[in-house]
């Protein structure tokens, strides 16, 4: 599966009051593109992440001290706890930047940058394979796992939630998503049992195994 990480915007404000722009701003050493470089090379997807699907721009905030150190590292909007952790891992591990300057004198600088994690997955999505793919223990699992208040039902004619997931060929999940009705409608915790499902039998098109999407049509009780 291959990775991108593209970091898209970076803003530099600064950390004391009523100042509008330093001098000199704090900087990466080599610059924006050195950075940018090194977030790419050094961000690891993490695999909690990718098996849920995971993805989107995480921002963060972080404190650029006199000495270059990075500190005060925060999350200001999160996508998921795996890439918060990880985007506030790569930011720790950064190297000392040049300071940033005001009247003559060295200053601390608060940073704030915006990281989008996206991963690419080179097999395609079949819509309709020859087998389908279906969970372990059918049926009956699924009811297990959905519980009240809802039912499951054959086809979107009668649903009031359609619920799309991508097996992969491994037998996991990814990109679990609401097609129909919102988290309004269901407890959190019916979607998050959806989402955390495994043990499914992989589709299979033109006698081999493939990424498939299925649908989980459900009605309100």
């Amino acid at each position: 599966m291959k990775f991108k990480s593209i970091v898209l915007l970076f803003i530099i404000t600064p950390f004391f009051l009523f100042s509008q722009e330093t001098e000199r701003e704090a900087s990466f050493p080599g610059g924006k593109q050195a950075m940018f470089d090194f977030l790419s090379e050094n961000i690891e997807y993490p695999e909690e992440a990718m098996e849920m699907g995971d993805h989107g721009k995480v921002f963060l905030e972080f404190v650029v001290d006199k000495d270059g150190s990075i500190t005060k590292v925060a999350i200001l909007k999160s996508v998921s706890e795996a890439i918060d952790r990880e985007a506030i891992r790569v930011i720790k591990s950064m190297p000392k930047w040049i300071p940033g300057m005001h009247e003559g004198e060295l200053v601390r600088v608060r940073c704030k940058i915006p990281i989008n994690f996206e991963f690419e997955n080179t097999d395609p999505i079949i819509e309709f394979p020859d087998i389908e793919a279906r969970l372990k223990g059918g049926n009956r699992r699924l009811n297990k796992n959905i519980e009240h208040p809802v039912k499951i039902v054959k086809d979107d004619h009668n649903a009031d939630i359609i619920i799309s997931l991508v097996v992969n060929k491994d037998g996991s999940t990814s990109n679990v998503k609401i097609e129909k009705g919102s988290l309004d409608d269901i407890e959190a915790k019916l979607f998050n049992n959806i989402k955390n499902l495994d043990k499914w039998r992989i589709a299979i098109n033109d006698r081999k195994k493939v990424r498939s999407r299925y649908r989980l049509y459900l009605k309100l009780k």
